[in-house]
């Protein structure tokens, strides 16, 4: 029987992460928010003026869009399908989720193991359940590896 549980992340630490995206994703806001305001000025009342800089209000919402759709990814998304707990013990996988919740599953409903790497190290896997759905194994989980290890006969590992 192998089991682990990854401790919540600190506060203090999503604060620093979230500064330090928004540091970086600033500029590209600010652009895509004055990208639109512009657009929308185009198409308004005052449209005679500035009638070719319609173009603006795409690109601006595309702009705004992709940064909603990454911020709605990074912390909602993500953390909800981040393992909190694991236990296995040959034949049975138990994962618990704050998506999924906790359920138990024979191993062969695992389809898929995929690997996760940032630009640097390796982030975790994706567990791909025939019944569930993905859920994240993070490689910082203790005994995360050794988990890893027993399932490899059961499913050939893919990297992404």
């Amino acid at each position: 029987m192998i089991a682990g549980s990854r401790a919540p992340t600190p506060v203090w630490s999503r604060i620093f992460e979230a500064m330090h995206l928004a540091a970086h994703t600033y500029p590209f806001l600010l652009m895509g928010g004055a990208m639109t305001f512009v657009g929308l000025l185009a198409i308004g009342p005052r449209r005679r003026d500035i009638a070719e800089l319609w173009i603006c209000l795409p690109a601006g919402l595309a702009l705004l869009s992709v940064f909603v759709g990454l911020g709605y990814w990074l912390w909602w998304r993500q953390p909800q399908l981040t393992v909190t707990r694991f236990a296995f013990d040959g034949a049975e996988i138990l994962v618990e989720a704050p998506a999924y919740g906790c359920f138990t599953l024979p191993v062969q409903d695992l389809r898929s193991v995929s690997e996760s790497r940032g630009r640097r190290r390796l982030l975790g896997w994706w567990l791909l359940f025939d019944s569930v759905g993905s859920v994240f194994l993070d490689a910082t989980t203790p005994h995360a590896w050794e988990l890893l290890e027993l399932l490899n006969p059961h499913v050939s590992r893919t990297n992404e």
